[in-house]
């Protein structure tokens, strides 16, 4: 008997690059390596992780901005597993490159995760609640566009008391 609603979920494709300093991006090389950035040519690899194992990456042209997304971590936040759960703030950005930047401006002291894109939904939303329900304090830095300012409500409404947009 064909069981409805099931999906075949396609094996990751091979991640391939080296961790290393990308100049045009200003990111160190530690930063890149915390948050799982693995450059090759004229791209790199943004590692999305899920319990410690890689679960999706986005590749993303250097020099032209393109995108392609391999796996199923919609769901995810950017750089969740370089920091350990809870504690005074977390600050969201909308970009991967977003987050990484800013936590090597800010003296890489505080955690710094980006949404997989400022599309989110309930979906997103749900799945994250108890991990950003840890934090005392949710700083979003997202962009001033629709897009962005509709994941600021969405997440605003999820979390009155302790949501911040700067």
């Amino acid at each position: 008997m064909q069981q409805p609603h099931l999906t075949t979920v396609k094996p990751l494709p091979p991640v391939t690059g080296t961790t290393s300093a990308i100049p045009s991006r200003g990111l160190t090389k530690a930063v890149a390596e915390k948050y799982k950035v693995l450059t090759s040519g004229d791209k790199v690899s943004l590692i999305y992780t899920v319990n410690g194992k890689p679960a999706a990456f986005k590749e993303r042209g250097l020099v032209e901005k393109t995108f392609k997304f391999n796996g199923n971590a919609q769901t995810e936040l950017f750089g969740q597993a370089a920091f350990s759960n809870g504690g005074k703030s977390v600050t969201i950005t909308e970009g991967e490159f977003d987050a990484a930047s800013l936590y090597q401006i800010l003296g890489k002291t505080y955690p710094v995760k980006s949404l997989p894109s400022a599309s989110i939904g309930e979906k997103f939303i749900k799945h994250n609640h108890l991990y950003l329900s840890s934090f005392k304090e949710i700083v979003y830095a997202g962009e001033l566009d629709d897009p962005g300012r509709r994941a600021a409500d969405k997440l605003y409404s999820a979390f009155p008391d302790k949501f911040w947009y700067v």
